[in-house]
C-alpha cells in the first residue's frame, strides 16, 4: 500500500494501488480497493456469490453455482482472475505489478 509522498511518486514512478474488478456478463459492476477487508454478497439473476477481501487477497466464501469457484481459493496478484461461468461472473485482480507497484 503506498502512503504519502509514496502515493505520488514510488522510485520516479506512479504507485498503482491494486484493484479487485467484478464483471457481471461482460460489464463492470464493482471496483474494490484490494487493502480494505471487506465481505460483499453479489446477487444476479443466475445467482449469488460471496466475495470476500481480506489481508490483500480475495475469494469466493459462497456460491449457489456448484462451488468450483469457491474451491479456486484466494488470489493476491495483480492479472489473476475467479470465475463462476454458471453465473457469468469474473472477479480480476488489477494493478501494474505483483506487488500493485509501477515499476
Amino acid at each position: 500500500m503506498c502512503t504519502g509522498a509514496d502515493f505520488i511518486l514510488l522510485r520516479g514512478k506512479r504507485c498503482a494501488e491494486k484493484s479487485v474488478v467484478v464483471t457481471h456478463a461482460g460489464e463492470t459492476v464493482r471496483v474494490l480497493p484490494l487493502d480494505e477487508d471487506t465481505t460483499l454478497v453479489l446477487s444476479f439473476p443466475e445467482g449469488s456469490n460471496t466475495l470476500e477481501i481480506r489481508s490483500g487477497a480475495v475469494r469466493i466464501t459462497e456460491a449457489d453455482c456448484g462451488g468450483d469457484c469457491v474451491r479456486c481459493g484466494k488470489i493476491e496478484n495483480a492479472g489473476s482472475s475467479i470465475v463462476c461461468l454458471p453465473h457469468r461472473l469474473s472477479i480480476t485482480i488489477t494493478g501494474d505489478g505483483p506487488d500493485g507497484v509501477s515499476r
